[in-house]
């Protein structure tokens, strides 16, 4: 089954891999999740959603082996306070679960900003636990207007 993800790139044109994973309710750790599955740590990247503290969302993509820095994001977003969407929201503000929240195709508008990398390809999610999308980053920002920055602590 094809997620909204999938079927964004596909109308741009971008080629991607998709890789399905074993999930447990309890297991969100995406560095346990590459290690579990022979996957680079710092080239699978997790998607925080944030909120900027004026009711709009930021999607932040950090690898794995790595935390963001709030302060960081709020810095480059130009945001005066950044937090992280609680839990509870998620689904109503974005239309993803926990384990499964995509740069690619939330329910809202939002900024995405991406942790440097000198990758040329990064895991991101596909949009459901269990799923992940090997694509390039640049369509990443292309796709989403994102902004490259140092958002890890």
């Amino acid at each position: 089954m094809k997620t909204l993800a999938m079927r964004i790139l596909e109308r741009q044109g971008v080629s991607y891999q998709m890789f399905r994973y074993d999930v447990s309710d309890e297991d969100f750790d995406a560095g346990r999740i590459a290690r579990d599955n022979g996957l680079a740590p710092e080239l699978l990247f997790k998607t925080l959603f944030c909120t900027d503290g004026l009711n709009g969302l930021l999607a932040a993509l950090v690898p794995s082996d790595n935390q963001l820095s709030l302060k960081k994001l709020a810095a480059i977003s130009q945001c005066p306070t950044v937090r992280l969407l609680e839990t509870a929201m998620l689904q109503a503000k974005t239309g993803y679960l926990r384990g499964g929240c995509s740069p690619l195709g939330a329910k809202k508008a939002c900024r995405v900003y991406i942790q440097e990398t000198s990758a040329i390809n990064i895991w991101i999610n596909a949009g459901r636990k269990g799923m992940l999308l090997l694509v390039p980053v640049e369509a990443i920002l292309r796709l989403t207007d994102g902004v490259v920055g140092d958002i890890r602590r």
